[in-house]
């Protein structure tokens, strides 16, 4: 991403993309451990606002656009994700029956699918 020059700028290495490789697939994995507290809880959705925005700010100013636009909007997008997230997998797991780590992995391949779409529109 362009973000040379700016206070983002580290996500735009070869460190900082790793540093955050490494952390997405820690949340991958640990979201799928049972004594991992739900999404919706304070402290697990604390981070995804935090995250969320961090990645909105870092598109926006990739892409040349005004920074706290896409800090609210990755904010706001962590939120309702992870609300449609929760509530589509209970639906699934408790209604249709599908055991919780099927849907799991569907959702997070989902995730990665929209998200590769996201910073392909952007650039």
């Amino acid at each position: 991403m362009p973000l040379g020059g700016t206070r983002l700028g580290f996500l735009g290495t070869n460190i900082g993309a790793l540093i955050v490789s490494v952390l997405a697939v820690g949340e991958l994995i640990g979201d799928k451990l049972p004594m991992t507290p739900g999404r919706t809880t304070a402290g697990p959705l604390g981070a995804r606002v935090v995250t969320g925005a961090l990645a909105g700010t870092a598109l926006s100013i990739g892409a040349g656009q005004p920074w706290l636009i896409g800090l609210i909007s990755g904010a706001a997008g962590s939120v309702a994700g992870a609300f449609a997230g929760f509530y589509a997998r209970r639906f699934l797991v408790v209604r249709m029956g599908v055991r919780d780590i099927f849907v799991a992995i569907a959702e997070d391949l989902a995730t990665i699918i929209l998200t590769l779409g996201v910073f392909a529109w952007a650039l």
